[in-house]
């Protein structure tokens, strides 16, 4: 299965650098992607008072602050905090729809458009459990060492994610694949582990952030 991650860079001021990675979402299909990363490098002009202007004088061919789309890929051009307009811009916003390759596999999915009319499908704040929503679980954190290996730390955490495959046992019990992103590494180095893992709806998988929330706080047996 093929899915389309919308990953936006921006510079931190005080080392003047392209560092901060943030993965906006992912999407299905890739003109969702695509409307996600345009949206936010809308606001991202909008906040800076720029125009969607290919970041190029039209007279003199030279970079000027702006925006420019490419396909799959966008930036905007700005000056620094207490740089001379006399200077050229720099590039201070980023942005890449990346293709992700996941490895689903074979079970019994519940396509929401083949749902038996008997079965009753969980709904809460995020709408109702089926391929292509979303899900806020209960996962461990995770961590990379100076190997750069990820690994698993003993602390949990609540997250949001993707639902890519419903499974059910019986009318009432739904184990949910689901693709996460988790930021590993330090502030000045940081990158974005994006797994799949199963979980089951009601312990671990919730479409009410409060009850994921309450299962997170809830003393250990």
């Amino acid at each position: 299965m093929k899915l389309y991650a919308v990953e936006k860079v921006s510079m931190r001021e005080h080392s003047r650098e392209l560092s901060n990675l943030e993965t906006l979402g992912i999407r299905h299909v890739f003109s969702d992607a695509y409307q996600l990363m345009l949206g936010d490098y809308q606001k991202e002009l909008n906040k800076r008072l720029l125009e969607d202007n290919d970041a190029v004088s039209v007279a003199t061919g030279d970079n000027i602050p702006g925006g420019a789309l490419s396909g799959n890929e966008a930036y905007i051009m700005d000056f620094w905090k207490g740089q001379s307009t006399m200077e050229k811009p720099h590039t201070v916003v980023s942005y890449k729809i990346n293709p992700v390759i996941v490895d689903v596999p074979e079970m019994e999915s519940l396509n929401a458009s083949r749902v038996d009319n008997h079965l009753l499908l969980p709904t809460g704040e995020l709408g109702t459990l089926a391929p292509g929503g979303a899900v806020y679980v209960v996962d461990d954190l995770r961590e990379i060492n100076a190997r750069g290996r990820v690994y698993r730390k003993n602390q949990k955490c609540v997250l949001k994610g993707d639902v890519i495959s419903v499974k059910y046992e019986t009318p009432s019990n739904f184990l949910v694949e689901v693709m996460l992103t988790q930021a590993v590494g330090d502030i000045f180095d940081q990158q974005h582990y994006i797994y799949t893992d199963m979980f089951k709806y009601g312990e671990t998988a919730f479409l009410d952030e409060a009850l994921a929330e309450q299962t997170l706080s809830a003393p250990k047996a």
